[in-house]
């Protein structure tokens, strides 16, 4: 007797249900086919028609007949397991670019950038031992001004009615030199006020020679401030 689903040697019948059954031309074609390609066991090809039986009930996939209205069921379920990975494929990688970008991120990159650059001015600063020569300049085109700054060792001095000019007129500059050490606190400050109704002032701080500090107001009774952290 012949083995059920098995194939005519002109691969024109198929014994199905104890009985041979004629196949249409197609269904030969893939008949012989699943023959030639040795495919019985392994899944069917992609893009290939599966093979229906005469009377339309069962359908041959991965080398077993299935009834034809289940296996519609499990096709839609492998495409809808496939599409619902590809979603959740998708939603994981959208979630990965949002939280890589997300402002806590931002915030974060900043947050170490400011650490970083206060950490290393706060070591060039302690480790800064030379002795610093400080200048503060002041100059006006005004008569007097009042002029306060920062002293060698934090002290507040002032000064009052300084003269900028001298009785022919020739313009002067008033200066102040210290020397000290800079640990990262040390505040230099000067500042000079107008003390009449015309006339514009400048003050400028300098470090080694260097202006590093500088200060104009125009006007009468007007003030220019200049200030630094070393």
């Amino acid at each position: 007797m012949p083995e059920e689903n098995s194939f005519s040697s002109d691969f024109q019948y198929m014994y199905i249900n104890g009985e041979w059954v004629k196949l249409s031309p197609q269904q030969q074609q893939e008949a012989l086919a699943i023959s030639s390609t040795n495919t019985t066991n392994t899944p069917m090809q992609s893009g290939m028609q599966p093979l229906v039986s005469p009377d339309g009930k069962y359908v041959y996939v991965n080398g077993e007949w299935y009834e034809s209205s289940k296996k519609p069921v499990i096709l839609n379920h492998d495409i809808a397991r496939d599409s619902s990975n590809e979603i959740n494929s998708f939603e994981q990688h959208s979630d990965f670019e949002s939280r890589n970008s997300s402002p806590e991120s931002t915030i974060a990159v900043w947050v170490v950038t400011i650490v970083i650059f206060v950490s290393m001015w706060f070591i060039v600063s302690v480790f800064d031992d030379k002795t610093h020569e400080v200048q503060y300049h002041v100059s006006c085109t005004c008569d007097s001004v009042l002029i306060t700054i920062e002293g060698q060792g934090g002290g507040t001095q002032q000064f009052s009615n300084v003269p900028m000019q001298k009785i022919d007129g020739t313009l002067l500059e008033w200066t102040h030199t210290f020397s000290t050490d800079f640990d990262g606190y040390t505040f230099l400050y000067v500042s000079a006020i107008n003390e009449h109704s015309s006339g514009d002032v400048s003050v400028s701080i300098y470090v080694d020679g260097k202006m590093i500090k500088n200060s104009n107001s125009y006007g009468g009774f007007s003030t220019a401030i200049a200030s630094d952290m070393r």
